[in-house]
């Protein structure tokens, strides 16, 4: 699909001032902070969306199941070599709604919980969410993925328009396709989160612009200019331009031009294999087996209790305690333990062979 396709959605991107009074008050929970006056309008998701229309009672909203895939509806794969462009060759199928259609599916919906027209107002609508989606792209979030979540946002849309509030449903549309574009903007910027701050959610919006605002005037954008041109402390700002300034590497991203391998599949895995795994764990029950073995063929009672409560015991009991318990020094104790390594070790060894090693059996010997 050529630029000039994607250019065909509805002028009205940005909802008008007059969209809260035309089509019903938006639930100020999904209003996120000003960030900056372009932004200011965005929102932020409310309840999980839901995606196939299912019957609801007359005067209810529409309710979506997120659980199951209206038939034949275009979907994003994840994949990234050709996805996108099979993508918008699939939407290019369907083409712009007049307003007499849009406001017949629109009354479907809201009057009769039609799922068939509730499909169609999606799919027709996909190119809304490709403008806006390549509006809203980043070096490090991909089309894809805004569409992806954009789609969300429009069926969320669907769910809640009220064609009698006098609006068009693209226009109330393009308020959910960006409330779920931004918010996967501002929680996926970063593997450190930069947006939870209302300085972050501005200077990662306006940072760059602001930038390249201040260069044009042949002023050095420093930090503490910069800082002061955004309205925030020279601490916040420090902290998250240093996070936004940082090159990041997709452990997804093609090694080559092919696309067949990626920078994942050049990692090592510390798990270990099956076999091995399956191996340690037989080895560990025969250890346990040869240890309990020993204990048991201890008979003097001072033995008895430094293998338990000394040698094996998670919270050892020192030595000075059981000294005192049977009436003898801390030393001749530990002279007691360390008998009870060494032919420990011999018992071990005559079972697993003379490599066997354990840490609390080769100390102090």
């Amino acid at each position: 699909m050529t630029d000039d396709a994607i250019d065909e959605v509805d002028p009205s991107l940005d909802p008008s001032p007059e969209l809260e009074e035309a089509s019903g008050p938006v639930d100020p929970e999904v209003l996120t902070d000003a960030v900056d006056e372009e932004e200011s309008d965005a929102l932020k998701p409310v309840d999980e969306p839901t995606r196939v229309l299912e019957p609801a009672s007359a005067s209810g909203p529409v309710v979506l199941d997120v659980g199951r895939t209206a038939p034949s509806v275009p979907v994003l794969s994840r994949a990234r070599s050709g996805a996108l462009e099979r993508f918008l060759a699939s939407i290019g199928r369907y083409p712009v709604l007049t307003p007499d259609e849009e406001r017949d599916l629109t009354l479907r919906v809201f009057e009769r919980k039609d799922p068939v027209a509730a499909r169609k107002l999606v799919v027709h609508n996909l190119r809304l969410v490709v403008k806006m989606a390549y509006r809203y792209r980043r070096t490090w979030a991909s089309v894809l993925d805004l569409v992806q979540e954009g789609n969300v946002g429009l069926m969320e849309a669907v769910s809640r328009f009220d064609p009698w509030k006098g609006a068009r449903f693209s226009t109330y549309a393009s308020y959910w396709i960006r409330a779920y574009m931004i918010r996967y903007l501002l929680e996926y910027s970063r593997m450190v989160r930069i947006s939870r701050t209302r300085a972050g959610r501005k200077m990662f919006f306006q940072l760059s612009r602001e930038r390249e605002k201040l260069r044009a005037q042949g002023v050095e954008p420093g930090p503490k200019l910069l800082a002061a041109q955004l309205g925030v402390s020279e601490k916040d700002f420090d902290e998250v331009a240093r996070h936004m300034d940082q090159s990041e590497l997709r452990l997804d991203a093609p090694l080559s031009i092919d696309g067949q391998a990626t920078y994942l599949d050049t990692l090592s895995s510390t798990t270990p294999n099956p076999e091995a795994a399956s191996h340690m764990k037989a080895l560990s029950e025969e250890v346990s087996s040869a240890l309990e073995e020993f204990g048991k063929s201890l008979t003097d009672p001072r033995e008895i209790v430094c293998w338990s409560e000394h040698l094996m015991a998670d919270e050892p009991a020192s030595l000075s305690d059981l000294g005192e318990r049977f009436g003898v020094t801390k030393q001749r104790m530990g002279q007691i333990v360390n008998a009870i390594r060494k032919r420990l070790k011999a018992h071990l060894e005559a079972r697993f062979g003379p490599d066997v090693h354990l840490d609390y059996i080769d100390q102090d010997l």
